[in-house]
């Protein structure tokens, strides 16, 4: 008998030496990371520059691929940008359709990519980079509500051509994206749009994409997403 529960306590002692070596493993060979990027959008008016920004940090996942499925998964949690222009309206950059985390990949390639062990390292130690977004064609969409009490009077802006839709002398300078180390913000977009936090799919109220409606194809993920519980 105690011969048998010696064998036994080796066999779980190996077994956990096992998983413990095949978990060490994994992490080496498909580690995760985050890290933190700032949205400045800058907006020229006849009162001078009006300014939004956002912090949003992203979290990133490598695994094994195999043909065309799987590499790596990756994901956000921030707000979309508020810009105030006062009783001409508040223009909004939303997160993005990707929920903001590939931003960081096209304003600062790699070339291995970023959902790679080495893009993880690149990414997550990329410090002082800037680049204008406006000048890579990878801006996100941007939206403004007739009346911000109501969600569905969202609609789309053009942004370059924000005098149509916020009045003369309005025009954008810069949409830039930074790495930074600051906190997340959060309750920014809330101050505007406080009916969001009652919203927990599309902003028109429903679940399921049914129409293309504005407000039917925007969900609550496109102003704020990961927000920490109240």
């Amino acid at each position: 008998m105690k011969k048998g529960l010696k064998v036994f306590g080796i066999f779980v002692v190996l077994a956990a030496l096992l998983v413990g070596g095949v978990v060490t493993w994994w992490k080496q060979e498909f580690p995760s990371a985050s890290w933190r990027y700032k949205m400045t959008v800058e907006v020229v008016t006849p009162e001078g520059i009006k300014t939004g920004t956002a912090v949003r940090e992203v979290h990133a996942i490598s695994s094994i691929k195999i043909g065309d499925t799987g590499g790596g998964a990756a994901g956000v949690k921030g707000e979309a940008v508020a810009v105030d222009l006062g009783e001409r309206g508040v223009l909004f950059a939303t997160i993005g359709e990707d929920f903001g985390y590939s931003v960081m990949f096209k304003a600062f390639p790699y070339s291995k990519g970023g959902l790679t062990k080495e893009g993880m390292k690149y990414y997550s130690s990329l410090t002082d980079a800037k680049a204008n977004l406006l000048e890579i064609d990878a801006l996100p969409r941007f939206v403004k509500f007739r009346a911000l009490n109501d969600p569905l009077s969202v609609k789309l802006v053009d942004i370059h051509d924000l005098a149509k839709d916020f009045g003369e002398g309005i025009k954008i300078k810069e949409v830039t994206i930074e790495t930074t180390t600051e906190p997340v913000t959060w309750g920014l977009v809330d101050q505007y749009l406080p009916w969001l936090s009652e919203i927990t799919a599309n902003i028109d109220g429903s679940k399921i994409t049914t129409s293309g409606f504005l407000a039917n194809r925007l969900d609550v993920g496109q102003f704020k997403k990961g927000a920490p519980k109240q």
